[in-house]
């Protein structure tokens, strides 16, 4: 599994939604769209199997997704749509990639929203295990 299939299976999930997606470190800057979401990986470590060991090889990681919402539209609708978010990546969900499964094993942490200028944001944490 590439790192660019792994960004367009999350990017595929998250635009099922009818958000759009930004991406951290990306030079577009935010979209003209009231409400989207910019998208953050963070791999943590990677366990390779040894020699005659026939378990796969696991990638964990986080998803870091910062919801935003024009701050006149008021914080619960910025948590209202990182609650939203959340529940694409709950624990049941899986995205089968080419040679691998990406699972996500625990439920997802909306932190508080916080106005940020013209938007409320609201950040997702989601912990991810890539099997390959």
């Amino acid at each position: 599994m590439s790192s660019q299939e792994f960004h367009d299976a999350i990017s595929q999930r998250i635009a099922g939604c009818g958000y759009p997606v930004d991406w951290q470190g990306s030079s577009l800057g935010p979209p003209s769209d009231p409400e989207y979401v910019r998208l953050n990986i963070v791999p943590t470590s990677r366990r390779q199997p040894l020699l005659g060991d026939d378990s796969p090889a696991i990638t964990r990681g986080l998803l870091l997704i910062d919801c935003f919402s024009p701050i006149g539209a008021g914080m619960s609708r910025v948590h209202e749509l990182a609650d939203e978010i959340g529940a694409l990546f709950d624990r049941a969900g899986r995205i089968y990639i080419t040679n691998g499964i990406i699972e996500f094993p625990h439920g997802a942490l909306v932190r508080s929203p916080l106005a940020t200028g013209a938007h409320a944001q609201a950040t997702v944490q989601i912990s991810y295990e890539v099997y390959q």
